[in-house]
């Protein structure tokens, strides 16, 4: 039994190990926020979800002298899903300009439109609650397969492979 322990030790530190781990790093990892994001703003922000992150981590560093690497590596992978997010976001917003100019030369087809939305419709009538949910939650909340699998109570990899699944029947049913 006691081996058990010091081997669950090594994978999952425990909280106070966890805490004594973020004050020792909090200021170095404060110093590469401000590096990689430069707005002071952002960079606590981003330190804020990465200090999160490491508390609630399930797994951490075995040894010591990883900890400050993991700690950066997870500060790295949340200033990267910000740029990713904004990204996006930028990239859904057309300037004014452009929208103003594809108003005045109208080129959609909207029974073109409108017979795609209810293709789409008659193929999601015979889909079950839980393919709906899973839809629902991608493609509209636009949650990730880890958010929605914690929701659903399911795998990520799970989530993702009954995602492809509905995606290649919608495409094939006619």
């Amino acid at each position: 039994m006691v081996g058990q322990e010091q081997e669950e030790s090594k994978i999952a530190p425990r909280a106070w190990e966890r805490q004594l781990m973020v004050e020792e790093h909090s200021p170095m990892l404060r110093k590469y926020a401000q590096r990689l994001i430069g707005n002071a703003d952002d960079a606590a922000d981003i330190l804020q979800d990465a200090l999160i992150t490491i508390l609630c981590h399930p797994r951490g560093p075995t040894h010591v002298e990883w900890s400050a690497a993991w700690c950066r590596g997870i500060l790295r992978n949340v200033a990267w899903h910000l740029r990713r997010a904004r990204r996006r976001c930028s990239e859904v917003f057309v300037p004014v300009g452009e929208a103003i100019s594809e108003a005045a030369e109208p080129h959609v087809d909207w029974e073109r439109v409108l017979a795609d939305r209810d293709v789409v419709v008659k193929r999601l009538a015979g889909a079950s609650a839980e393919a709906m949910e899973l839809i629902y939650r991608r493609y509209w909340l636009e949650e990730n397969s880890t958010d929605i699998a914690l929701a659903l109570n399911k795998t990520p990899a799970g989530v993702r492979m009954k995602l492809k699944r509905l995606r290649s029947e919608l495409a094939r049913t006619e």
